[in-house]
């Protein structure tokens, strides 16, 4: 979702937010209760737990998925005009909303951390080479210091042991 900016009679500008009313109340309600009966056995925000476990993922994409076979079941027993428990209906419900936001979440948070690397990487610096002997440096705040290249080829000081990249970033 991008985000808009209008500009106000005033000149104010602000950016537009979603438009809530589009989504249904009942909808919400049945969500809400899907998060709220898995509280005794689970504890609250366990799910939050699992936001970057592909194990989890697959698990609940699993168990939706078996909601939704029962769902269509228990559509077609009303279809039939059989006798059907509204909560075993709100079940099937709740678990597949449940699961479409638990799915936004864990989406929303692949695209920032994705975000966020290629942003930490672009501003990451870069250690400097050297091919004689170690690379002298008088950082602000701390002093000369000299680094020397370790075996994994990381510029480590020779003073304090961090590598040059701890020392750059503080």
């Amino acid at each position: 979702m991008s985000e808009t900016i209008t500009t106000t009679a005033t000149g104010a500008k602000s950016s537009v937010e979603p438009d809530y009313t589009f989504l249904p109340t009942a909808g919400l309600l049945k969500a809400i209760e899907r998060f709220e009966s898995g509280m005794p056995k689970y504890g609250r925000d366990n799910w939050r737990k699992g936001l970057n476990d592909p194990t989890y993922l697959q698990g609940r994409l699993a168990h939706a998925i078996g909601h939704l076979f029962l769902l269509r079941d228990a559509l077609e027993k009303l279809e039939r005009k059989e006798s059907l428990s509204p909560k075993e209906l709100d079940d099937h419900i709740g678990a597949v909303l449940w699961f479409g936001m638990f799915a936004a979440c864990h989406h929303s948070i692949q695209v920032l951390d994705t975000e966020r690397a290629v942003q930490a990487e672009s501003r990451r610096p870069r250690s400097p080479r050297t091919a004689t002997g170690p690379l002298r440096m008088n950082l602000a705040g701390i002093g000369p210091h000299a680094f020397e290249p370790n075996e994994s080829n990381q510029l480590l000081c020779a003073h304090c042991g961090e590598c040059w990249e701890n020392h750059v970033t503080r």
